[in-house]
């Protein structure tokens, strides 16, 4: 039978006198003055029990004690079940109202719930001391509650949330935190029960089991089976015997417990928390997958400031900070779903690129950004399926107008993404000899039509006619080449010498082969030219022929016109800008574009600053340019005959050069538009004879002077507003991905490296290496292998007996082995 008492030592009211001893009060002189018959004044019936509580219950008097007894009910407390509830106790009992909701109070509850008296005082000093005990009570529940709640949470009675997903996230960080296994007891649209089950175990079972959630608690469970079997239910009379399964039983002691439900209103409130722990944490918590790393703060940074973060420096954080074990596997999702996070969907970035544009529209009036989707049956369709985009920002388009210079570089990059595709640029050159990046375009791939697209938005851009006499440089691609023929068939197309070098070196390989296609290609004369290519003739006329089969306007600088101001034989402007955006295309769309946007951006800020600290007439690389011209022009002396000057060097090299049209017998004045050391030194002789008062920096063309340079980069790139303040566009429909089917194979995230770039790696550690290198068995005479990996090649004999070499597997013991035999066969 349980004994209730009173904290408070005025009274004290015992059941059953047979167990007087049991309570240790004192000795028995504290018991005098019992009555022989109950006195029902002062009784406090027990609800449960009151038939017996009414033969056996006694009143102890006050005022006939002989001594006054203190008795410290905390003792009391430390050796019965905390379950039970006691009479005046300083414990916090959660009542439940009429709306259900559980709230703490400072009246004093018995079981039934009704409410008692435990003493007659009312004086207020009573009251006072009843108050300062609740108080400290409260107080030392708190802190006890700090103490147990490690993680920092801090969940409380009477919390509210507006969204359960919140409440279940913090209820995993919890689990993180403090290292425990937490199971959703019950978890729907209206509850949420979570316990601690910090010993799961599997018990075998024949029917439904019941799971353990807390002293007395018990919940049926989940009948998962272990090992891929099956149960067979008791319908089944197919004759087959019942395979043993099991359930998962989940038992815990520990009486950690969180409780909350909706509301009316739609919120949910924790009503019952209890935050003691009571088991051993563990360092594989069931809460830390990869989904909730992936949304740590330093993983989500790392992985933005550098996507090559290792998947061993994550396990190492992880185990650091979090002090939680994790696997490789596991890190390498967390990786990837923090890096999807940071870059954006592929696939909600097509839905979203419209907008996109919308913003980079309203930063930058004035740009060209174009949109093409395939092409739809049904034009009441909703959705539409994307094929390209175009861009050409406004101050890229205005800036490479004031360079002043027709030359544009074409190139194409593949996109390294789930859906894959094509990078098509086009790069001039800038007053500082450096690129200078115009457009940009995301296509299906390199072909003809895609680049047909490309070059006739950049025709609407430039507002080029179609006969006018631009100047492209490519590498030779055969979609671009039919391309360029159809839009600008009167322009100057230049091809990429090493392009043209890496296709020769597949049959003529060498240095030498390469010195003399690249004297060919430097002559800027027609009769140097052609003395090359007869020396080339002589030394080898096979590849002479095939030389020859390339018209010399697209390779040879003594067939370049001087329209473009460069001399340039290689595509370095594409490769170059190619090179910067590398990881850039391997994220989704909006995410490309705007890594481009935001490297333009940076580019035109940075030349802005050099710009500042540059001073002269001319640009910092134009400068030095010419001042190796200038060092060369010492040489050479000048005769003049009234009208031209005759310019003699070394080694009787002389030349011819007319100053009042700006033009010299070696042809590098018209193509560059700089000075060559010939006119340098008739502008030196002018300048003598008082026939010009300019220095050979004036004569310099204006797309090499500084104010020009100023000029281009005064067009600056507009910045933009987060995704959350992008103008939503009204098409009603909705632009879907391209369509993809994923190759078979391991994807290739790396190019093919050319011939020329295997050439240079073959050299490591100052010793040639033999990869590549042709080998001949000496067995067969084969090429292509040696007499250990030689498998029995046929070789045909003169006879026209065919000898076939049969190599056995070794038999025997140790590393004997049967040596090969030769069989001859009559064919």
């Amino acid at each position: 039978m349980p004994l209730t008492g009173s904290c408070q030592r005025t009274k004290v009211v015992i059941e059953d006198l047979e167990d007087v001893d049991t309570l240790n009060f004192g000795p028995p002189k504290c018991l005098l003055g019992w009555h022989e018959k109950p006195v029902k004044d002062n009784v406090i019936d027990d609800a449960s029990d009151s038939s017996d509580a009414s033969d056996y219950t006694y009143t102890y008097e006050a005022e006939k004690e002989a001594e006054e007894v203190e008795v410290d009910m905390r003792d009391f407390h430390n050796y019965v079940d905390k379950g039970e509830e006691f009479v005046g106790g300083n414990d916090i009992v959660e009542v439940q109202d009429e709306s259900g909701i559980v709230t703490d109070s400072d009246d004093e509850y018995v079981s039934d719930g009704s409410i008692q008296s435990l003493t007659d005082e009312s004086s207020d000093d009573f009251e006072t001391r009843r108050k300062k005990g609740l108080r400290m009570h409260r107080k030392k529940m708190k802190k006890q509650l700090a103490e147990n709640d490690k993680s920092g949470i801090g969940f409380h009675v009477g919390q509210t949330f507006g969204d359960p997903a919140d409440l279940k996230e913090l209820i995993k960080r919890h689990a993180v935190e403090t290292k425990r296994d937490l199971y959703f007891l019950k978890n729907d649209r209206e509850r949420v029960k979570v316990i601690c089950n910090g010993g799961d175990q599997f018990v075998e079972a024949t029917g439904s089991s019941k799971t353990e959630c807390g002293p007395g608690q018990t919940v049926s469970g989940s009948g998962q089976s272990v090992s891929g079997q099956k149960s067979v239910g008791d319908g089944d009379h197919s004759g087959t015997k019942k395979k043993k399964y099991f359930k998962k039983e989940h038992t815990s002691t520990c009486p950690w417990l969180l409780y909350a439900s909706k509301g009316d209103e739609g919120t949910w409130m924790i009503k019952t928390y209890k935050p003691t722990h009571t088991c051993t944490k563990t360092r594989t918590p069931k809460a830390c997958i990869a989904g909730y790393m992936a949304k740590e703060k330093w993983v989500l940074s790392q992985v933005e400031c550098n996507p090559n973060l290792s998947i061993k420096s994550i396990q190492e954080h992880l185990q650091t900070n979090l002090g939680v074990a994790v696997s490789r596997q596991k890190a390498f999702r967390t990786k990837q779903q923090a890096i999807e996070q940071v870059r954006g969907d592929y696939k909600d970035q097509y839905r979203s690129l419209r907008d996109y544009f919308l913003e980079v529209r309203k930063g930058n009036p004035g740009s060209t950004l174009l949109i093409q989707v395939e092409a739809e049956g049904n034009p009441e369709s909703s959705t539409r399926v994307f094929k390209r985009v175009y861009v050409c920002l406004k101050a890229m388009k205005d800036g490479f107008k004031a360079c002043q210079r027709e030359l544009l570089g074409l190139d194409g990059a593949f996109m390294k993404g789930p859906y894959p595709g094509q990078l098509l640029t086009a790069v001039g050159v800038d007053p500082n000899n450096c690129i200078y990046p115009l457009a940009y375009a995301i296509v299906e791939a390199e072909n003809k039509d895609s680049w047909i697209w490309f070059l006739q938005c950049i025709q609407h851009d430039l507002e080029l006619p179609s006969n006018c006499n631009f100047t492209f440089i490519s590498d030779r691609q055969k979609g671009i080449i039919p391309a360029l023929s159809h839009v600008f068939p009167a322009a100057e197309h230049r091809f990429c010498l090493r392009h043209i070098h890496q296709n020769m070196k597949a049959t003529w390989g060498g240095k030498l082969f390469k010195d003399k296609l690249f004297n060919c290609a430097t002559a800027t004369t027609v009769m140097k030219f052609q003395h090359y290519m007869e020396d080339l003739k002589k030394f080898n006329e096979e590849c002479y022929k095939w030389l020859v089969a390339i018209p010399p306007q697209h390779w040879a600088r003594s067939h370049f016109t001087g329209r473009a101001k460069n001399d340039m034989l290689l595509n370095n402007l594409c490769e170059v800008f190619n090179a910067k955006l590398v990881e850039g295309r391997d994220k989704p769309i909006i995410s490309a574009l705007e890594y481009i946007r935001e490297y333009l951006m940076r580019r035109v800020a940075k030349n802005i600053l050099m710009i500042e600290k540059s001073h002269g007439l001319l640009t910092p690389t134009a400068t030095k340019m010419f001042n190796q011209i200038k060092k060369e022009a010492q040489d050479y002396t000048v005769e003049w005959n009234g009208d031209l000057y005759e310019v003699t060097g070394p080694y009787q090299n002389k030349r011819v050069v007319n100053a009042r049209d700006k033009t010299s017998s070696c042809i590098k004045w018209e193509l560059t538009g700089m000075p060559c050391k010939h006119a340098v030194a008739v502008i030196w002789n002018m300048k003598q004879f008082r026939l010009t008062s300019t220095t050979p920096e004036n004569w310099v063309d204006p797309c090499y002077h500084l104010e020009t340079w100023k000029n281009v980069y005064s067009f600056k790139v507009g910045a933009l507003n987060g995704k959350d303040l992008w103008p939503q566009d009204e098409t009603p429909t909705m632009l879907n991905p391209p369509i993809y089917h994923i190759p078979i194979g391991r994807p290739k995230k790396k190019r093919r490296k050319s011939a020329l770039e295997v050439d240079e790696e073959m050299e490591k550690g100052g010793k040639l290496s033999k990869r590549l290198k042709t080998v001949k068995c000496g067995k067969c005479h084969k090429l292509g292998h040696n007499q250990r990996s030689c498998k029995g090649q046929v070789d045909v004999g003169s006879g026209g007996n065919k000898v076939v070499q049969v190599r056995k597997k070794a038999v025997g013991v140790g590393k004997k082995a049967v040596k090969s035999k030769v069989k001859n066969t009559t064919t």
